[in-house]
């Protein structure tokens, strides 16, 4: 696939000096060894509470990491490929990442020890889950229905830093400072096309893949992403992600919530159709919401968005070829499982992305009546959307641009 890695009007592509790439490399083997330093002596407490309690979900599981490493060290990757140094540097990111496993692991299990009988006896009752496709509108949708005093929703920095007795000791101060720190990480070009909040509800899978290794794995070829942790449908090969770790962490931080937010309804926003069945079997009483967006507007959002994702200084960006792959493989495959499970019986709210855009009061009656119950929508609820600035996007590619066929998109197709 032939797509020109930079375009005039887009954000210059990093060049990196000899000198300066040696510097980038250093800072990370010198970040690794301090992180060990404080680290392994934790391990003497982290360990045996970890063979009583188990692997904490947060913490990178050891054959995971096993795949990171070899696929970004010795296994040849889809065209265009990326540099060795890029690999080296992935590679490394890999190891920071299991070095903080006794730190995060234990910041876990401290919550175990201190809440989890609390959180045992935490009930959760007629949950919504919002599961949508990427760029359908989901998290605007999401925000309004969280400004609901009787709704409770885990915030995206809760999401990353799920341990109670942290936010415990934390003040206001200290929460906008992280919250700050937070946004600090994210690229111009990102916060330009997501409304993203830390102190607000955001997608919750693409926030818990940071603990696995998933920013990492988007860089390395779609075929990977697509077998760690494709979205749509189980397989052998992602189920240990989605019935592991993210089943653990959907009720786990969902428990979490409530128990800050006691007689609230829960509502938890993102892509996991893979998961929906499951959670369709653990709640028998969860409510499921979805937007459904044509896909060709979606799609080309979606490669665009992706595009700037923050990843590893050393890569750069994630190659377009592989975003291009992503997009339309991927996302035609939710598309393909979102029928079919919505096809299926259960308690669903399906919301067509036009109506949304054109009816708000509308939807939010629909969404009120049919997964909350309540049919006299509460007066805090806008009538029209609120107003967003335009961007003259620097990135935004046509799909023909890239080489797509829109029309091969489409159902069917």
């Amino acid at each position: 696939m032939d797509i020109p890695e930079h375009l005039p009007g887009e954000p210059a592509l990093p060049q990196w000096s000899l000198l300066a790439v040696a510097g980038e490399l250093a800072g990370k083997l010198l970040w690794i060894a301090l992180t060990l330093t404080i680290a392994l002596p934790l391990c003497a407490l982290y360990l045996p509470l970890r063979l009583w309690k188990g692997r904490p979900p947060v913490v990178l599981e050891g054959r995971r990491a096993g795949r990171l490493l070899r696929r970004a060290v010795l296994t040849p990757l889809p065209a265009p490929g990326l540099r060795p140094v890029a690999r080296l540097a992935l590679a490394l990111s890999v190891v920071q990442q299991a070095a903080l496993g006794p730190l995060f692991g234990l910041a876990w299990l401290i919550d175990e020890l201190c809440f989890g009988a609390a959180l045992d006896a935490t009930p959760i009752r007629q949950p919504l889950f919002e599961l949508s496709a990427a760029r359908s509108g989901s998290t605007q949708l999401a925000h309004y229905i969280e400004d609901d005093p009787a709704i409770c929703a885990p915030s995206a920095l809760f999401t990353v830093l799920p341990y109670l007795w942290l936010w415990h000791l934390l003040g206001p101060a200290q929460v906008d400072a992280l919250a700050a720190r937070f946004l600090a990480r994210l690229p111009a070009e990102f916060l330009e096309r997501h409304e993203m909040n830390p102190l607000r509800t955001d997608t919750f899978e693409v926030l818990c893949m940071q603990f696995q290794g998933g920013p990492i794995a988007a860089c390395l070829g779609p075929d990977f992403v697509q077998a760690e942790f494709g979205t749509a449908r189980l397989t052998p090969t992602n189920a240990a992600w989605w019935q592991g770790e993210q089943l653990r962490l959907i009720d786990r931080i969902a428990r979490k919530t409530l128990l800050r937010h006691p007689g609230r309804r829960l509502l938890l926003k993102g892509h996991f159709l893979a998961l929906a069945r499951d959670l369709q079997s653990a709640y028998p009483d969860a409510r499921f919401l979805v937007v459904l967006r044509a896909p060709e507007p979606r799609i080309a959002s979606l490669i665009n968005f992706h595009r700037c994702h923050p990843v590893e200084p050393l890569v750069g960006k994630i190659p377009w070829p592989y975003l291009v792959t992503l997009g339309t493989q991927m996302e035609v495959d939710y598309n393909a499982a979102e029928a079919a499970w919505l096809a299926e019986p259960g308690r669903r709210c399906v919301v067509p992305f036009a109506d949304y855009v054109a009816d708000l009061p509308g939807t939010l009656a629909k969404v009120y009546a049919d997964c909350l119950d309540q049919h006299t929508l509460p007066p805090h609820l806008p009538t029209v959307h609120a107003p967003r600035p335009r961007h003259s996007y620097r990135i935004d590619r046509s799909l023909s641009a890239l080489g797509v066929d829109p029309l091969a998109l489409r159902p069917g197709a």
